[in-house]
C-alpha cells in the first residue's frame, strides 16, 4: 500500500498500534518501531522501492497517474483543500495546541487569488518533461567550462525531485523548490543544443 495508507488508514498496523498521527504526538518508541519497519522494507525489497520511486517521480509530470497506488495529493489538490471549511477548522485546532489562533482570519478571496497564481505558475505535463530532458542533456550539450555549473544546477534539481519520492512519496508541493534550478539547467541545455545546431 501507499505511504498515505500506512500513515492514515485505520487498518494500517501503525495506526492500529499507535493511533492516528494527527490526533496526538507520536512517542519516541512509536517513531522507532515505524522507522525500523520502513528501513527493513527498503533494505529487503529494494526493487519494489525503486519501482515505487520511479512511479511517484512520473507523477511530477502527470500528477493523476497511479492514483490508486499512491493517492497522495497534487499541488492543485492542496489548493482546493485550503479553502474547505473542515480543513481550515482542523488546521486551526492543531495549530492551537502550540500557537495562539486568536484573531485568525480566513480570507477566501485571498485564497482564490493565491490559487489563481499557483494555477498559472504550476509546472507539470509536457513543459516539465521538456525541462527534464533539456536539463539531462545540458552537460553533454554545453562546452567544458560550463559543465560544472550545469551539473550543479541539474544535480540540485534532480536531487530535489528524487529524494522525496525515494524516502517518502510523491507530493505536489515537493516539486516546487526544484523548478528554479531545473529551469536554469534546462536553459543551458537549450543554449548548448542551439549552438551545436548553429555550428553544423
Amino acid at each position: 500500500p501507499s505511504t498515505q495508507w500506512y500513515i492514515f488508514a485505520g487498518r494500517s498496523p501503525a495506526v492500529r498500534r499507535f493511533g492516528e498521527p494527527q490526533v496526538g504526538e507520536p512517542s519516541r518508541s512509536a517513531v522507532r518501531h515505524v522507522g525500523a519497519f520502513a528501513r527493513s522494507a527498503a533494505l529487503h525489497q529494494p526493487f519494489d522501492l525503486i519501482e515505487i520511486a520511479a512511479r511517484d517521480f512520473w507523477r511530477y509530470v502527470a500528477p493523476g497517474s497511479f492514483r490508486p497506488y499512491s493517492p497522495s495529493p497534487s499541488v492543485a489538490d492542496y489548493q482546493r483543500k485550503l479553502v474547505e471549511p473542515q480543513w481550515i477548522a482542523r488546521s486551526l485546532q492543531l495549530a492551537g495546541r502550540r500557537y495562539s489562533t486568536r484573531g485568525t482570519l480566513v480570507r477566501h478571496g485571498l485564497f482564490a487569488r493565491l490559487g489563481d497564481y499557483e494555477r498559472v505558475t504550476r509546472i507539470e505535463g509536457p513543459p516539465l518533461a521538456v525541462l527534464l530532458v533539456l536539463a539531462l542533456l545540458a552537460p553533454l550539450a554545453c562546452p567544458a567550462p560550463l559543465r560544472r555549473g550545469v551539473l550543479l544546477l541539474g544535480g540540485t534539481a534532480v536531487a530535489l525531485l528524487v529524494v522525496p519520492v525515494l524516502t517518502h512519496e510523491y507530493d505536489g508541493r515537493f516539486g516546487v523548490p526544484a523548478y528554479g534550478p531545473l529551469a536554469g539547467a534546462a536553459a543551458f541545455g537549450a543554449l548548448g543544443l542551439a549552438r551545436r545546431v548553429r555550428a553544423r
